[in-house]
């Protein structure tokens, strides 16, 4: 899809009753992975196309589907503004939408490179990190639960794009990376230094 233009397309069979939940980046197993059975093949602006809209800005990240429920992010150019929009399955129509304002300069590969990361749903709530702007946790009707700012700035030039993961009621975030000042948050393992938040509390751990 050309840019600035953005749009969000979805395939007929993708909007199917019986087509699988995609949680996350990489789906359910974190693998890539579908089960999905008689999925089209081909499609064009019209061929097997059942819904397309506009977007207002661009994003790089991967739509995650919730039962009647599609989260995706975007971000103006320049990332001053990003933000976790929340569409209905099944005619793209907006439910909600949260923005997160961010007026300090994070680098980056290009100014339209601030929505790269995926969001993460357990089915009760959606976790998305907008790199130096934060981790926001929300629930699924867009009410705010918490929200972590204090994980430190994203510098490198090709930005961030690492996508929370869920597990058991940890919100995981590789955190960084960060030329100037190494990784902003060691981990629980020497080899893997994420940021962990309790999903149902703003309470957090950043073990050393």
């Amino acid at each position: 899809m050309s840019r600035p233009a953005a749009a969000l397309a979805v395939l007929t069979a993708a909007c199917s009753a019986l087509a699988a939940d995609w949680p996350a980046w990489r789906g359910p197993t974190g693998q890539g992975l579908s089960d999905e059975k008689a999925v089209p093949l081909t499609w064009s602006a019209k061929d097997n196309v059942k819904w397309k809209v506009p977007l207002a800005h661009p994003g790089n990240s991967t739509p995650v589907v919730w039962k009647d429920r599609i989260f995706l992010t975007q971000g103006n150019k320049g990332g001053t503004e990003r933000s976790l929009l929340c569409l209905s399955r099944a005619d793209g129509r907006v439910r909600w939408q949260k923005d997160v304002a961010y007026p300090e300069k994070e680098r980056n590969w290009n100014e339209n490179w601030y929505a790269n990361a995926s969001p993460a749903t357990d089915g009760e709530r959606v976790v998305v990190s907008f790199a130096s702007a934060g981790m926001y946790c929300y629930d699924l009707d867009g009410k705010e639960l918490w929200k972590r700012t204090d994980l430190g700035k994203w510098d490198h030039s090709f930005g961030s794009g690492a996508s929370p993961v869920l597990y058991g009621d940890l919100a995981i975030l590789w955190c960084g990376p960060n030329e100037k000042e190494g990784r902003n948050a060691r981990g629980r393992r020497p080899y893997s230094p994420p940021s962990a938040a309790r999903i149902n509390s703003f309470s957090a751990c950043r073990r050393t």
